[in-house]
């Protein structure tokens, strides 16, 4: 089986002009996978990811302006394994539990109310665990489309911090996180996948 999933979020936040507040964010994930099928009902494989993430922030009343900057890059390769319950012939709700590696790099520029530029670079090492439900719909006997979202992570993170502010020079930390996040109803909405499975 081949496969792959496209992901695509955005979001605009804006408050009243006497005290503004912009926020604008835009992120593509890409999931190319390769995988087996046991039975009608159980699937294993690997997937590689792509993320891609920027984001605009500002903050602005009658005197001063403020704005924070980023655009991060991210590679990951993991493996999955994944349950099918077939409602119909050509439906089916699935879940899945993956492990997944990743790098990325996220560059931060923010500028305060005299224009003064900072700078920041995180490296950032992680060990994720997802539990992703979805829907899988059959077009023919060779291609089906997938509909799913993130209801689970469980990961560690190692972030390797670069600051790169003018006032004192460089400086650099780590840190070492341990998180977990079960998304409510909107997040799950927010984050839904599209991929297109090729049954070979």
């Amino acid at each position: 089986m081949l496969g792959g999933s496209v992901g695509f979020s955005t979001n605009d936040d804006f408050a009243p002009p006497y005290n503004y507040y912009s926020s604008k964010v835009k992120n593509i994930t890409l999931s190319p996978t390769i995988g087996y099928f046991f039975n009608n009902h159980w699937q294993v494989g690997i997937r590689g990811q792509y993320h891609r993430g920027k984001s605009n922030q500002k903050w602005s009343n009658l005197t001063n302006t403020n704005s924070i900057n980023n655009f991060t890059e991210l590679l990951g390769l993991g493996a999955y394994v994944r349950r099918y319950i077939w409602m119909f012939d050509h439906l089916a709700f699935h879940i899945e539990a993956s492990a997944l590696y990743t790098q990325s790099i996220s560059n931060t520029d923010s500028y305060d109310e005299t224009n003064q530029k900072s700078q920041w670079r995180n490296t950032k090492f992680s060990k994720v665990l997802y539990l992703t439900p979805g829907f899988t719909l059959k077009v023919n006997k060779r291609i089906g489309i997938d509909l799913s979202t993130n209801l689970l992570r469980i990961g560690h993170d190692k972030d390797h911090i670069q600051d790169f502010n003018l006032n004192h020079g460089a400086d650099e930390w780590q840190s070492n996180t341990f998180n977990a996040k079960l998304s409510n109803f909107e997040a799950l909405l927010n984050d839904v996948q599209i991929g297109i499975t090729i049954f070979i």
